[in-house]
């Protein structure tokens, strides 16, 4: 327990006369008190070690007494760096149960954020992930907490002066499988602090299962990232609808600047319907992850305004709206593809504009570099050996490795066979180990998506690849994409009547070629890679999901 647990009273020096008597251990102050027990500071004389002793206030109440032995008994049963540790537990003289529990000599992340602001995101996304890792645990021994909370957060200072997180007040625990006699809550009694709770514990607080932690801790990330509450209302009736039938919160929205991956993580966190959170893996794989720095430089502010009205004018096709827009995006780029294919170019199409470096180049160097010399250099990656899948083969498994910015628009199909990956909005990105010199698959895109892509990006961030069109069937082309998203260069076209194809990339020579089987157009695309590529990328826009199946890596 922490120094600042409960409600602090600043103690005394001298035990409060309702402390308890316990052998081996010496009372020195009280710490905290609440409606039902207090926490004082001990002492075991044995191991001259601090403590926290928490005991009930009132002996004779039957419930509580009950409750204290059950935290006693999975506190015991939960060994994890993470969770507080409960070294002894028993009944005092006078008949009251207390603990003896690790003494964490530090703040509650509730009390941390209100002295100190919101923590910078990469240390509310470590601290937010040890306290996941604790859960993880507690669920793997059949243990849902129900009470996750910023104020059940303790922090510890760590040898290098960094905190470290400690998951306490397991009084409202339970297994997840009830066990007669166990389960201290009478039928659809609802147990937690409505603020952090997840909707189910509302309206079925029966069904309650480790989901609900999950949202408790989309409410403590929320917290941590922005120094407020997930959920607020005037009265309880508006908290619970705001939950119920409200969006998810998006901390970015109160705090901007956040990284994006970040925040769609805490949404999905705290999403209503508990199928679509992420589980414990999924949360900690993407909390462990680097993140993305969202700051833009004054020097470039204009530069991005530029994009941006220029995305608005001509309707750039990776941003979604009206049907209308995404008709007239598809024809404009299918009149582009007839246009390059009339040509029968398969280099790459200049985007109009030299880079500025062209510029500098005296006049001798107008002529044209021979092709070798615009590819680029050998890849550091080794080539890969031998035939690799890109999506695991069981069904949880099926993304791990690939970097998801929000596990609501991605993730695998699990009453399809093959358990397809199925892609809304955004990207997924998958670092490559190895150089493959193929990459293989199929891809099913829905009549109203905006477009999908699978492509390769550099060290650079730039992307090459497959981009799929949905009008009359499919439209397809090479494109080279910027930074941003824009096009940088684009390279023949082939049409296919259904919306399903089955493709081929082969990485060869510093260039990309792309072939559909059973395309209208039989001719490879061909496309020059502006840097060897580190990274695969699947991307998809639209009201319903792309699916990618059977994705393959060959030497």
């Amino acid at each position: 327990m922490s120094s600042t647990d409960a409600t602090v009273i600043g103690g005394t020096e001298v035990p409060p006369g309702d402390a308890p008597a316990i052998d081996g251990v010496t009372i020195e102050r009280e710490l905290g008190r609440g409606g039902m027990g207090a926490v004082w500071l001990g002492r075991q004389t044995y191991l001259d070690r601090q403590v926290a002793v928490k005991a009930l206030t009132l002996a004779g109440d039957e419930v509580f007494a009950n409750r204290f032995r059950r935290e006693a008994r999975i506190l015991a049963g939960l060994a994890h760096p993470h969770i507080v540790a409960c070294h002894q537990a028993g009944m005092a003289p006078d008949g009251r149960p207390f603990l003896v529990m690790e003494f964490v000599d530090g703040p509650d992340l509730k009390k941390h954020v209100a002295a100190h602001g919101p923590l910078a995101p990469a240390e509310a996304a470590r601290l937010v992930a040890e306290v996941a890792e604790g859960l993880r645990h507690a669920h793997a021994q059949g243990i849902i907490h129900r009470d996750v909370k910023p104020e059940n957060v303790l922090l510890a200072k760590r040898p290098d002066g960094s905190w470290t997180a400690k998951l306490a007040d397991l009084g409202l625990a339970r297994p997840s499988q009830a066990v007669k006699g166990q389960d201290l809550t009478a039928a659809g009694q609802i147990l937690g602090t409505p603020s952090t709770m997840a909707p189910e514990q509302f309206d079925d607080p029966d069904s309650v299962d480790q989901r609900a932690d999950i949202y408790g801790l989309g409410c403590v990330l929320h917290h941590a990232l922005t120094g407020e509450a997930a959920f607020t209302g005037r009265s309880f009736a508006e908290l619970v609808a705001s939950k119920v039938h409200g969006p998810s919160p998006d901390p970015a929205k109160r705090r901007p600047g956040l990284p994006r991956e970040l925040s769609a993580l805490c949404m999905a966190m705290l999403s209503r319907d508990r199928a679509q959170r992420p589980d414990y893996d999924a949360v900690i794989a993407a909390l462990r992850r680097p993140l993305t720095a969202r700051s833009v430089r004054p020097k470039f502010l204009l530069a991005v305004l530029g994009v941006l009205i220029a995305a608005i004018v001509i309707g750039a096709l990776s941003i979604p709206g009206t049907r209308t827009d995404r008709e007239a995006a598809r024809q404009a780029e299918a009149k582009r593809a007839e246009a390059r294919a009339a040509a029968g170019s398969q280099q790459p199409a200049t985007s109009g504009q030299r880079p500025a470096a062209s510029d500098q180049r005296p006049a001798a160097s107008d002529q044209r570099p021979a092709a070798s010399d615009q590819r680029p250099a050998a890849s550091d990656l080794p080539a890969l050996a031998a035939p690799l899948a890109l999506f695991g083969v069981d069904y949880d498994k099926r993304l791990a490795g690939w970097s998801i910015a929000d596990p609501i628009a991605w993730g695998p199909l699990e009453d399809v066979e093959g358990f397809p990956i199925a892609g809304r909005s955004g990207e997924i990105v998958l670092p490559l180990k190895a150089l493959p010199g193929r990459i293989t698959g199929t891809v099913r895109v829905p009549e109203d998506a905006t477009h999908a892509l699978i492509g390769l990006r550099d060290a650079d961030g730039r992307t090459t690849g497959l981009r799929l069109l949905p009008l009359n069937g499919l439209i397809a082309s090479l494109v080279s994409l910027g930074v941003d998203g824009g096009d940088l260069a684009g390279a023949g076209s082939a049409t296919k009547d259904s919306r399903e194809v089955q493709f081929t990339l082969t990485i060869s020579a510093g260039r990309l070629t792309a072939v559909l089987r059973d395309a209208a157009v039989a001719k490879p695309m061909v496309i020059d890679l502006p840097a060897s590529p580190v990274a695969v990328v699947l991307s998809a826009e639209g009201k319903q999901s792309t699916l990618f199946q059977d994705l393959r890596a060959e030497p």
